[in-house]
């Protein structure tokens, strides 16, 4: 009975590592008592680890076993693509088969240890499974010192990553189970030390290849997101040039209105009425399209907005905003621009996937609420929406042409949550079947407000 209760609590012990290492690793999911149901999964895994060993069923098929077991909770859990799931089940399962030849292959290769002493019910099994949660709670530790950040690989990469991977702990541990036979039938052999150089050698390939792999991975995450920080920065760039020369347009405007006033008072002076009045009609139909349709107080503002109004009302949609400002802001000119510019290109681009039997709208709110900047703008929508292998909201344009690893489209809220998260603000979205609504409030300086 005491054998028991000790392996349940070594079970206990190893499945806990397993959830330590996946919740800093992984995104864990939004479910409700999410660590109560990890504990419930630790005691079922537990259970059955225990289950396996009574049965004496062969430490391979236990092995295959568990990844399947592991890949389905972090299936359960985490909210990561398959291979990065599987990287870590691998990663993992390498670990527990290093432990665990650490703590039998050593002893009875090395040191001539009695193998049924180290079993389970073996009278050294005790202290030999101290040394072993022992050894896979320093390798959980190391695994957690290296770096979070998410990793690509192309598809070809990740499938025979996987193979190798496959191939890798199934010959290590068939490799630990032929050497723990022949430790148990003849002691003396020199097979077991082949086996014991062996084990390691591929254990060693195998970890280099993991760390080759992982290194691969993350250089080519550094290259997207540099791909992106440019894609970002020729978005942003364009966004200003549109502000730019609204400027200049603004100026042109207010030098060729003082030859314009000259000219009508020339025609009002000699009682050319009619002539004054073609002339009014000619000003008025020429610099239309130039005069700011909104008129806030923010040069930004009302350059960016009465540039996207434009483009709306060229595209027949409808639009309606309501803008209310504080006296202070808490961005900066570059940052209104691209945060405003992104939101109503995204909004117009979704009005235009419409059925032409409707209407196309977009309503735009900017006001200050309880010491927070409120910005609302709710827009149609055809109701289909993608999602990248993270759960993210994605583009559904296709930028082909681009040939870049993700649509260039895409980009435009992951740069509105990156501003408004530098700003300790809140963003919301809400997509549903016929309009899509983006959400942000963010902190102002009452200091400065005031």
């Amino acid at each position: 009975m005491l054998g028991f209760v000790w392996e349940f609590i070594i079970n206990i012990l190893e499945a806990s590592l397993f959830f330590l290492l996946f919740n800093q690793k992984l995104r864990k999911k939004s479910l409700t008592l999410f660590y109560r149901k990890q504990a419930a999964a630790l005691f079922v895994q537990s259970f059955l680890l225990l289950l396996c060993n009574l049965a004496k069923i062969s430490t391979f098929y236990t092995v295959l076993l568990f990844i399947l077991f592991h890949y389905l909770l972090a299936q359960l859990f985490y909210n990561e693509s398959a291979f990065i799931k599987l990287f870590w089940v691998f990663i993992y399962t390498a670990a527990t088969i290093l432990a665990d030849a650490l703590t039998t292959i050593i002893p009875t290769t090395c040191f001539h240890f009695d193998l049924p002493s180290l079993l389970v019910y073996g009278t050294l099994r005790v202290p030999f499974t101290l040394v072993y949660i022992s050894i896979l709670g320093v390798t959980v530790l190391i695994l957690l010192c290296i770096t979070t950040q998410t990793f690509h690989l192309t598809k070809p990469g990740k499938f025979i990553f996987i193979l190798l991977a496959v191939f890798c702990i199934g010959m290590e541990q068939g490799i630990l189970t032929e050497q723990l036979y022949i430790a148990s039938h003849t002691p003396d052999s020199h097979y077991t030390i082949f086996l014991f150089i062996i084990f390691f050698l591929v254990m060693f390939l195998f970890l280099t290849l993991t760390i080759y792999v992982y290194w691969l991975g993350m250089e080519k995450e550094k290259n997207i997101i540099l791909t992106q920080n440019i894609v970002l920065s020729q978005m942003e760039k364009k966004q200003y040039e549109q502000i730019v020369n609204s400027a200049n347009q603004l100026r042109h405007l207010r030098h060729d209105l003082t030859n314009h006033l000259s000219t009508l008072t020339w025609f009002l002076q000699n009682e050319q009425y009619e002539k004054a009045n073609k002339y009014v009609q000619e000003i008025t139909q020429h610099f239309y399209g130039f005069l700011p349709a909104i008129s806030t107080g923010n040069s930004t503002i009302d350059s960016i907005l009465t540039n996207k109004c434009n483009i709306a009302k060229e595209k027949e949609i409808r639009l309606e905003h309501t803008i209310h400002l504080p006296g202070f802001l808490p961005l900066s000119d570059m940052e209104i621009c691209s945060l405003l510019g992104n939101l109503f290109d995204n909004a117009i681009e979704s009005c235009q996937k419409v059925e032409p039997s409707l209407i196309p709208f977009i309503e735009f709110q900017m006001k200050p609420y309880h010491h927070m900047l409120t910005i609302h703008i709710t827009n149609s929508s055809d109701g289909i929406y993608k999602k990248d292998s993270k759960g993210h909201l994605a583009s559904s344009k296709n930028d082909r042409k681009n040939e870049l690893p993700f649509p260039e489209h895409g980009l435009g809220l992951k740069r509105v949550q990156d501003i408004v998260s530098r700003h300790g603000g809140f963003m919301e979205l809400l997509p549903e079947e016929e309009r899509f609504t983006v959400s942000i409030m963010l902190p102002l300086d009452t200091k400065e407000n005031s």
